[in-house]
């Protein structure tokens, strides 16, 4: 018997699959999303997803399991388009009009969910296991890592005195960042985002429209 009918003989022993991974995950992250961590349940996305909860738990082991890969998932997403606005190399005052554009959701108010999968993760962090934990973790230094990496790009062209090191201005942004998600996430308007937003990262440029 060949080495490859072996071990197409070996895939199938065990339980089949019974959800695909993908589609499960996708609807999953989308409503942790929509309601926050403490306001869904794992019998709840069974139902939407439209699997069993033996079948969920057979891919992902329990519901801290499950969460480790929403945020995940939503992370590598999130990180990938966050990259995307502070990557075009139009200089620091395009970068963040740009990013300032994205965070408050201006251009598209048909966007949903609204506000950050991340932010809605610390609000519920009691409930959050071990696994659950570090797939937040994830996320988090994700962002951190695509801040940091654009302000050692552009530190010299931040109106900042010589105290504010890269660490320092990466945190400020983020901080900011968060904040102005946040707000999305509470309904606050675009514009009142926008405004606070425009003035909290003033600091960095010598004129920010």
């Amino acid at each position: 018997m060949s080495g490859k009918l072996i071990d197409n003989n070996r895939k199938r022993r065990g339980r089949p699959k019974t959800i695909d991974y993908d589609t499960t995950l996708a609807i999953a992250v989308n409503a942790y999303w929509s309601k926050g961590i403490d306001g869904m349940s794992v019998n709840e996305v069974c139902r939407l997803a439209k699997v069993s909860k033996p079948s969920l738990y057979r891919e992902f082991g329990n519901e801290d399991g499950l969460l480790n890969a929403v945020f995940k998932y939503y992370g590598a997403g999130f990180h990938e388009k966050v990259n995307s606005v502070l990557n075009k190399r139009n200089g620091l005052e395009k970068n963040l009009e740009d990013l300032i554009h994205f965070v408050s959701f201006s251009g598209n108010q048909s966007i949903s969910p609204k506000g950050c999968l991340a932010e809605k993760g610390y609000q519920s962090l009691e409930r959050l296991g071990e696994k659950g934990k570090l797939g937040l973790e994830f996320c988090t230094h994700g962002t951190l890592d695509v801040f940091d990496e654009w302000v050692a790009r552009t530190h010299d062209e931040m109106s900042l005195g010589k105290d504010w090191n890269r660490k320092l201005i990466t945190e400020f942004i983020f901080s900011i960042f968060t904040h102005a998600m946040k707000m999305n996430g509470l309904g606050s308007s675009p514009e009142k985002i926008k405004r606070i937003t425009t003035l909290a990262l003033s600091p960095l440029v010598n004129r920010l429209n």
